[in-house]
C-alpha cells in the first residue's frame, strides 16, 4: 500500500536509521526548497538534520491522504507531529508540520520518494531541553 511509504519513513526518522531513509528515495528528488538533487544529496541532508537534532521522534498526526496522480505516481498528503532535541546545546523544539511526497512505483514494483515538501504549521521551543518523550 502506497500510504505505508509516509509510516515507514516516520518510523525510520524517529529511529534516525539513514540507510532506511534514503533508501525511500529515487535517484534524483525534487527535495524542499533545493530543487532536484541527488540521493547523495538526500543523504547528507539527512545527516545534517541529525546531527543538529541527535533525538528526533515524529508521530502521524492523522491519516495519510493518497492521490493518484497516474498509474505509477502518487502524492501522499500527511501532517505529522514533531519533537526534536539536542541536550548538549540545550535546545528542544516541538510542532506540527504538513508533508507532501510524490512517489513513483519504480519498474520492481518499490515505492520511492520522487519530490518532498513541507510545512511547519506551528512550532515552539522549550526552555527545558530535556529528551522528548519516547
Amino acid at each position: 500500500m502506497v500510504a505505508a511509504v509516509a509510516e515507514r519513513e516516520i518510523d525510520a526518522i524517529s529511529a534516525q536509521n539513514l540507510e532506511l531513509l534514503v533508501s525511500f528515495y529515487a535517484d534524483h528528488v525534487d527535495l524542499l526548497d533545493k530543487g532536484i538533487v541527488s540521493n547523495q544529496t538526500v543523504r547528507e541532508n539527512l545527516q545534517q538534520h541529525f546531527d543538529r537534532w541527535p533525538i528526533t521522534k515524529w508521530k502521524l498526526g492523522g491519516r495519510v491522504d493518497v492521490k493518484p496522480l497516474s498509474a505509477s505516481r502518487y502524492q501522499l498528503s500527511f501532517a505529522v507531529t514533531f519533537d526534536v532535541a539536542n541536550p548538549a546545546a540545550n535546545r528542544r523544539i516541538v510542532g506540527t508540520a504538513n508533508e507532501t511526497r510524490i512517489v513513483i512505483i519504480d519498474a520492481a514494483g518499490d515505492a520511492k520518494i520522487v519530490q518532498q515538501r513541507e510545512k511547519i504549521i506551528g512550532s515552539r521551543r522549550l526552555e527545558n531541553a530535556s529528551s522528548p518523550a519516547q
